[in-house]
């Protein structure tokens, strides 16, 4: 019985040995397949960070791209002030870079603007407005579709190459440095770039303001700014706007989508970047075990706001003095001798400003009349100075700025209405010497009827219109790219003898030259500072 028991005792001492050695194996397998998962788990998560590094790197460069497009000007998904040095004017000075989604709501305010003055002419700008911002949007996708691709690029607003694709495959590998779950390696080619759209995003445009004239659903707008990829049509216009916030930031990739065919159309400003990358992880006992990881991330751009600090001045100028019919900016656009009245000139100068530049006898679009009436050509440079206010502007401070109450003084004088930064419209009067005239803007329109106005004050007056915002971007828009120019220059010498007269009796020896950048580009000094988008100038005869 000794025997017996003292075996059992052995053979279950055996068995307890081979149980806790079996155990210990597994246990040693375990912690080395712990440690191998671990190292994976953190190697895959330093993919992640690497591939969203990538896609923040790609986004960014999006933003930094742009077009210039010879109807509206330059164009990208945000905004610039005009600082760069690849969109210097023939002027040499800077121009300022457009957001898309700028462009867009400042249009759609156009057509609602239209449709509340219920005037034909206005409404048909809107339209020509709707469709050169059509244009637009179409060639920026196209640039950045073709950007993002294998050897892609495009031109950011300094003139340099922007490359996304490449770009983002260096912030990739910089960031996957840190990879260390054995031999990891980036699949050759497996970087690649998508543009797509993100459903509930919102924008950083605002709607228009105060909101009792933005004509849109609730549901389109957030805390007063449009939602991205939301159709606001306004009668027979569509208008989606691109995602694009404040800054440049990821978005969830598992709402990425690449077109939505409920929507008219799509500025896919989404990037989603993808990378695969080769595990190599040691397996104790085995030959090395190979996979593939496959990450993607999403990113969105992100734009300054467009404040537009200085947009442009309306100017009314009285060299003579007021005028009794023309108590407010609204007498004025429907006085109807002025309106009825027939241009005797509509000019422009198409090498240069005038004076020297002798200016030529055009027609211009949405009227093509050699003798327009003037109140048309009114019109035309009245809509040109509200559209230089964005989308910014405060539709409510445009009414009153209508029927503010003119200067009645009988000295020389000018009525001054500005654009500021926060959308309002102040009103100033200043003093004028009556001799001096502003020049023609090369490329864009000049005006003039005599006779204009026959007014109680028994005086006749000759109308003159200067519009230096017609025609924007420094392809169509001439030596100044359409921009607001200076003030009216210091008094000149009077006139040279037999001096032949611009037009009417305007004479080019009164008029002085717009200044010039210095080589090599400046800032655009009336960016910040007032400058003179139209001028309406009523003369005594």
């Amino acid at each position: 019985m000794r025997k017996q028991s003292t075996a059992t005792r052995r053979r279950s001492g055996n068995i307890l040995i081979f149980a806790i050695a079996a155990l210990s194996v597994l246990v040693a397998i375990g912690a080395v397949y712990g440690v191998n998962l671990t190292r994976f788990m953190g190697a895959h998560q330093e993919q992640v960070s690497a591939v969203e590094s990538a896609a923040l790197v790609a986004a960014r460069d999006l933003e930094k791209i742009v077009v210039d497009d010879p109807f509206v000007g330059l164009v990208s998904l945000a905004t610039f002030p005009p600082t760069g040095k690849g969109t210097l004017a023939q002027d040499d000075f800077y121009m300022p870079v457009q957001g898309i989604n700028s462009l867009l709501a400042t249009v759609r305010l156009e057509t609602v603007l239209a449709d509340k003055f219920d005037d034909e002419t206005l409404r048909r700008l809107a339209k020509r407005d709707y469709d050169l911002a059509t244009q637009a949007r179409v060639r920026l996708v196209d640039v950045l579709k073709s950007a993002i691709v294998k050897d892609g690029f495009g031109y950011d607003y300094d003139g340099n190459k922007v490359e996304p694709l490449k770009d983002a495959e260096a912030a990739y590998l910089a960031a996957s440095q840190r990879m260390a779950a054995g031999k990891t390696t980036l699949v050759k080619d497996s970087i690649s770039l998508e543009l797509g759209l993100i459903d509930g995003l919102v924008t950083n445009t605002r709607v228009p303001n105060p909101s009792t004239f933005a004509e849109m659903e609730d549901t389109a707008q957030q805390s007063g700014f449009y939602r991205a990829y939301v159709n606001v049509p306004f009668k027979n216009y569509n208008f989606v706007f691109a995602g694009i916030s404040d800054g440049t930031n990821l978005v969830d990739g598992k709402l990425f989508k690449l077109t939505e065919p409920a929507l008219p159309y799509v500025i896919p400003s989404i990037i989603r970047c993808h990378a695969d990358q080769l595990y190599e992880d040691p397996n104790p006992g085995h030959a090395s075990e190979a996979h593939t990881v496959h990450v993607s991330a999403c990113a969105q751009p992100g734009s300054l706001g467009d404040t537009k600090p200085s947009a442009g001045v309306l100017s009314l100028t009285f060299p003579s003095g007021a005028i009794p019919e023309i108590t407010t900016l609204h007498a004025l656009l429907m006085e109807p001798q002025i309106v009825t009245s027939p241009s005797d000139v509509t000019q422009a100068p198409m090498t240069g400003d005038s004076p020297p530049e002798t200016p030529v006898q055009i027609k211009v679009p949405i009227v093509n009349d050699d003798h327009a009436p003037v109140g048309q050509l009114m019109r035309i440079a009245f809509f040109d100075w509200v559209r230089r206010a964005g989308p910014n502007m405060n539709v409510q401070s445009l009414l009153d700025a209508l029927d503010t109450p003119l200067s009645d003084s009988a000295q020389p004088h000018r009525e001054l209405f500005m654009h500021r930064a926060d959308g309002t419209i102040t009103h100033t009067t200043r003093p004028q010497d009556p001799a001096v005239s502003l020049p023609i803007s090369d490329r864009q329109f000049y005006a003039a009827s005599g006779l204009a106005l026959h007014s109680n004050d028994t005086f006749s007056y000759d109308f003159y219109i200067r519009d230096y915002c017609f025609q924007p971007g420094r392809t169509n828009g001439g030596k100044h790219g359409g921009e607001p120019l200076g003030d009216a220059p210091p008094t000149p010498p009077p006139p040279v003898p037999g001096d032949p007269p611009l037009a009417l009796d305007e004479y080019p020896a009164l008029i002085s030259a717009f200044p010039t950048g210095p080589g090599g580009g400046a800032n655009r000094p009336t960016y910040n500072n007032p400058g003179v988008a139209v001028d309406f100038r009523l003369e005594r005869r």
